[in-house]
């Protein structure tokens, strides 16, 4: 919307009336004379019906039959002067279409469209970057055997046993205080846990964890508060002796279940919308020994959620193009070839796959490809198919892999006419 004019008149325009018909709306008159002739002497007055004449003279001779029709149809609207020819709108109001090009009267719609080139604005000074999560695949634990397990409360050399997915067991001994571990998911992405599942191990059923407290914190750092998740017992308490597992036996969970062919316990916990980095679980009782802990694996099943990382394109680094703005969407105009965007902070994660996602616009008619290159490396073209105009925008996707930590993307134009370029979107 570029403007709104307001034009008053000195007076109010007359509103319309109907428009004309082919005949007069009044009754037609008949084709005899309204009165019989007159045989009085004549007046200097002209009689009230028309006459053929265009003398001044007075005449004797009564005057014609009238016409079936008027000579003149009536206007649509009254003038202070009568018109021969009736207009078909009033002479002075606005028209009721806008005009091809701008006249005094306001038109409906702009008469230019806007250009495809932007309107050059300053970029913000604070880069717009924004981070949500979504969720992920269900996996069988969220804690994979490249995890950290860090136990308090007890003394073990071999805790790295629980998460191995193998039935080799863990024994801690009791220390004093609370007896439990610090699981820290290699993936240092956040999570949404579902579950605790912990299998037997080969001997000591009394060894076995009866009771639980499971918490969890969004901040890796020591001392940051843990928030309690689930609490209570594992369905194996009221059994004496559960069966055993073997050792050295690897196991083949799911999400949906432990490995059948094993023997498990599984707390299930009610859906929820917590999502943390590192998992605390506290066993708080055994099945009768006060002193030692002992069981073949644990497992969270749960969701691992996809990091989804917004960049706008005007906040980066800029080379060659100019930054606009169309409809309120702000833009990097990537201009000539070679001209580029690069993306200098993009976060990797723990690296491995990622999936970038380009949104452009091309008004053009044709393709207009985009290079993309992770830190220094060719990995990709996005097509930059058209859009029908500037203001279309458009999300192409490319898979590729990033590495742990910060990682530098360059979007790179390499046809003659660039795209314009809104955002990169970083999934991983």
């Amino acid at each position: 919307l570029n403007k709104l004019v307001v034009y008053k008149p000195s007076s109010p325009p007359p509103s319309p009336g109907p428009a004309p018909t082919a005949k007069p709306t009044e009754q037609l008159p008949t084709l005899k004379p309204t009165s019989p002739p007159t045989t009085a002497e004549p007046t200097l007055l002209p009689t009230p019906g028309p006459t053929s004449l265009t003398s001044n003279q007075p005449s004797n001779e009564p005057t014609p039959l009238p016409t079936s029709l008027p000579s003149k149809s009536p206007t649509l609207v009254p003038t202070s002067e009568p018109t021969h020819v009736p207009s078909k709108s009033p002479s002075k109001n606005p028209t009721p279409l806008p005009t091809s090009e701008p006249t005094h009267e306001p038109s409906k719609s702009p008469s230019k469209n806007p250009t495809f080139e932007p309107t050059l604005s300053q970029a913000s000074s604070a880069p717009t970057t924004s981070v949500v999560y979504v969720d992920g695949s269900p996996v069988a634990s969220v804690v994979g055997k490249s995890s950290t397990i860090t136990p308090f409360g007890c003394d073990s050399t071999n805790s790295f046993k629980a998460i191995d997915e193998n039935t080799n067991p863990m024994t801690c001994t009791k220390t004093g205080g609370p007896l439990g571990f610090v699981l820290s998911p290699f993936h240092k992405q956040l999570s949404n846990v579902h579950g605790i599942r912990v299998y037997s191990s080969k001997h000591y059923p009394s060894l076995d964890p009866v009771t639980y407290v499971l918490e969890g914190r969004v901040n890796a750092n020591a001392g940051s508060p843990w928030q309690l998740i689930s609490q209570g017992d594992f369905p194996w308490i009221a059994d004496s002796n559960p069966p055993r597992n073997p050792s050295r036996n690897f196991m083949y969970s799911t999400y949906e279940s432990g490995d059948s062919s094993r023997t498990f316990t599984e707390a299930v916990i009610p859906d929820h919308d917590g999502a943390y980095l590192e998992y605390k679980v506290t066993v708080t009782t055994r099945k009768s020994s006060e002193s030692l802990l002992k069981f073949a694996e644990i497992e969270l099943p749960g969701d691992v959620l996809a990091k989804v990382t917004t960049y706008e394109a005007e906040d980066q680094t800029v080379a060659g193009g100019v930054i606009g703005s169309l409809y309120g969407v702000s833009y990097v105009n990537m201009g000539g070839a070679y001209t580029y965007v690069e993306f200098p902070n993009v976060d990797g994660g723990s690296g491995g796959d990622c999936v970038l996602s380009v949104n452009y616009s091309n008004g053009g008619s044709g393709d207009r490809p985009l290079e993309v290159s992770v830190n220094g490396n060719v990995v990709g073209t996005f097509a930059g198919l058209p859009t029908n105009s500037a203001a279309d925008w458009n999300n192409e996707v490319l898979e590729t892999t990033c590495a742990p930590g910060i990682n530098s993307i360059r979007i790179t134009n390499i046809s003659g006419s660039g795209q314009n370029l809104n955002k990169l979107v970083v999934y991983n």
